[in-house]
Formats: structure tokens, sequence, C-alpha cells
């Protein structure tokens, strides 16, 4: 069966199209899960619209980090790019789970 919105359903909770039935009210519950994630795409892209609006910070201290290929400054980061993203992670060290899942985040993507 191909994806049709849920309003598509008749009011028995069959598909017009097929002989396949769902529970009565799923149509309706879909449109309101439908309504709640366009509602959070909204926020989400308004929360986003914010962040960009804040203004640069300029940095004038010499951070030094300590990477796999020696010390580099903050400026190393950017790898001749004109922005850099931080994202500060803060867990304990026994939190090893919270750290794996947050790793895409954290690690380029690795080049094929």
């Amino acid at each position: 069966m191909s994806w049709r919105p849920a309003a598509s359903l008749n009011g028995y909770g069959q598909d017009n199209n097929s002989s396949r039935r769902q529970p009565r009210g799923v149509a309706h519950r879909r449109l309101a899960l439908l309504d709640s994630e366009n509602e959070l795409t909204r926020r989400s892209d308004e929360l986003a619209r914010q962040r960009q609006d804040l203004p640069w910070v300029r940095i004038d201290k010499d951070y030094r980090f300590d990477t796999d290929h020696g010390s580099a400054g903050l400026l190393d980061f950017f790898g001749g790019r004109s922005q850099l993203i931080v994202y500060h992670f803060m867990y304990a060290p026994s939190c090893s789970s919270i750290a794996e899942r947050l790793r895409w985040r954290a690690d380029p993507p690795r080049k094929p």
C-alpha cells in the first residue's frame, strides 16, 4: 500500500482503497501527531533563528589543546574556515553509553 495521509481512511478505520482495517481513531491520532511534529519543527526553526541572531564573540585568549597530533591553538581547529561550532559535553566518566551516543557530534565524519 502506498503512503497516503491518515485522512484518507474512512470513518471506520478502513482504508478506502483496501480491505486493511485499523482501530477506530487512529487516523485522528495520526493527524494530531502530525500537528505536534509540525509545531516542534516551527519551534526548532525559531530557536535556530534566535541562535543565529546572537552576536559573534571575539576570543583574545590563546587557548591551547592537547590533540592526537600534539598541542593546537583554537585557530587550528577552524581548518581554514571562518566559523567553528563548539559543543561542550559534561558528564561523569561512568557515563560511557552517553559518550558513545554523542560521539557522532564530536568526531568528524570519516572519509572513505
